[in-house]
């Protein structure tokens, strides 16, 4: 391996640098325009400020303030401002836009890049912003979105990474929400103060950070800063909390609230259990792809298992036609974690997308109840010993006959929460002042009651399965419509979308081919 000294290292890089500065200088360039685009159709578009400080910031980065720009007499950010300025005032912008795009895009990804060097924890938010530009400005100059896709997964990679690094503050939370948001961490100070990460399944923002105050147990939450992204919630969640204990020398005491739900949902340990134990404490099973040649199962982190059960069947619908072509599917590996019998479990195995037709609970149930009848596994089970068989087919009873009806529970009580809070959101977006009127009331409180009820089962169900679960709440007779009125083209919204694609009866399709025992054992 070869050695450099420092001049001789230095002027190697050379070259390299040069390039940097130049693709930079034409990023700058390109986000003039697309400033001045900005400009020419709101020149009090919010985002014209965000562009300027940004091209001051990535000049003063590489050290470009006063370098000259594509004129000679005029520097990159004389040339930015007075762009800006001609399309506010009426002035025509032209340009070929496409270049723009892919100097932009590029020297915003090199940015992106090297902050996560020369900066990292501190630049997470920035090289999220720099991703969520480069989308913007695609999207406005029709550029190729797989590239922009493939540059922004690398950047929210390094992010991901550096989180992974970061310890989270505070304890993981179960059992506990607010509104129609999960907590999923939370952190208390001796000040009985503190910070709270949640999550929604169904809110138009999933994620938000809300700061508390803790009053014997019961918690007011507050500020909250609401997020679509994961990865910026936890980014927000992190920050608030260094902040504040940076600010007001804080120190962290126990949740006693999170503690005392933990506690009502596990319990002494019974008969040992079929399945592996994996250490995690969700009050609903939840589902992670851990890996696919799917590309849009790829990124799925986590999701409640009656969501998984639409994703995979409509991506298994809409693969059919190339399973029946090439004979093969697409092979994707799964986890659910769930409590069951107060204990945390896993359940792991793979779904050849575009073999089945089937929701991720069918396929499940479907490979057990194979495997349990067919003769050729039983010879070889038997082969192995009858011990062997004997555990195994306990093993297939068991999946078929306790886990499939529990995980089609769970999946019942979240689809009622689901539809509930669906429709008490639909009623509270249509009234003044978000809040229902006085006819919509007695609605309101049922869908409430609807929601406890299922958070009351689920953590019944989780500690003592599927036995003296208690009854649903009495039908609404109120004569007031089961579902929120909805105008003459209004956009559906996300449950509507899944509740009929649920519901919507399956089309006949050609024969698929033989599997024979191409079936993949599920591991437990």
């Amino acid at each position: 391996m070869p050695t450099y000294t420092l001049n001789e290292l230095l002027e190697k890089m050379e070259p390299q640098a040069r390039r940097d500065k130049a693709l930079i200088g034409r990023c700058v360039d390109g986000l003039g325009l697309y400033t001045a685009q900005l400009a020419a159709d709101n020149k009090n578009d919010p985002k014209i400020e965000k562009m300027k400080a940004l091209a001051e910031r990535i000049l003063g980065y590489w050290g470009l303030e006063d370098a000259a720009g594509t004129e000679p007499s005029r520097s990159f950010l004389d040339t930015f401002y007075e762009r800006v300025y001609d399309a506010s005032t009426g002035g025509a912008v032209t340009s070929d836009v496409y270049q723009a795009a892919h100097n932009v895009i590029f020297g915003l990804y090199r940015y992106g890049e090297d902050m996560v060097v020369s900066q990292g924890k501190d630049a997470m938010s920035e090289i999220l912003d720099m991703c969520d530009l480069m989308e913007d400005v695609a999207e406005k100059w029709d550029y190729e979105s797989s590239i922009v896709a493939d540059l922004n997964d690398h950047l929210k990679f390094e992010v991901w990474e550096m989180l992974n690094k970061i310890p989270l503050p505070g304890q993981a939370i179960t059992d506990m929400k607010n509104k129609s948001y999960i907590i999923k961490q939370a952190i208390l100070f001796d000040n009985d103060r503190g910070f709270a990460l949640a999550h929604s399944p169904t809110a138009p923002s999933n994620y938000v950070t809300w700061q508390f105050t803790n009053d014997n147990g019961r918690h007011d939450y507050y500020w909250g800063k609401y997020m679509s992204s994961k990865e910026r919630a936890l980014i927000n969640y992190i920050n608030r909390v260094e902040d504040y204990v940076e600010s007001y020398k804080v120190t962290e005491k126990p949740i006693p609230t999170a503690a005392a739900e933990l506690a009502s949902v596990v319990l002494p340990e019974l008969s040992p259990s079929h399945i592996p134990v994996e250490v995690m404490s969700k009050s609903q099973p939840l589902v992670t792809v851990t890996f696919s040649e799917h590309e849009r199962l790829r990124d799925i982190k986590e999701m409640p298992l009656y969501l998984a059960n639409t994703v995979f069947f409509n991506a298994d619908e809409q693969q059919q036609g190339d399973y029946i072509r090439l004979g093969k599917g697409f092979p994707t590996e799964f986890r659910i974690d769930f409590i069951m019998n107060g204990k945390p479990e896993s359940y792991t195995g793979t779904y050849d997308i575009g073999s089945g037709d089937q929701t991720l609970t069918e396929h499940i149930l479907d490979h057990a109840e194979y495997y349990r009848e067919d003769e050729d596994h039983q010879r070889l089970l038997a082969d192995k010993g009858e011990g062997v068989q004997t555990a195994e087919n306990a093993r297939f009873d068991f999946i078929i006959h306790e886990l499939v009806p529990f995980f089609e529970k769970h999946c019942e009580l979240s689809k009622l929460e689901a539809d509930a809070l669906s429709e008490a959101m639909g009623i509270h977006d249509k009234t003044a002042g978000g809040q229902p009127s006085e006819a919509d009331a007695p609605r309101v409180t049922y869908l409430d009651s609807l929601v406890g009820y299922a958070w009351k089962c689920r953590k019944i169900l989780n500690a003592a399965g599927l036995e003296n679960l208690p009854e649903l709440p009495a039908p609404f007779t109120e004569a007031v419509k089961s579902t929120p009125d909805r105008d003459a083209g209004e956009k559906p919204s996300v449950m509507d979308r899944i509740k009929a694609a649920q519901n919507a009866p399956k089309q006949p399709r050609e024969p698929k081919p033989e599997r024979g025992n191409k079936k993949q054992e599920p591991e437990l």
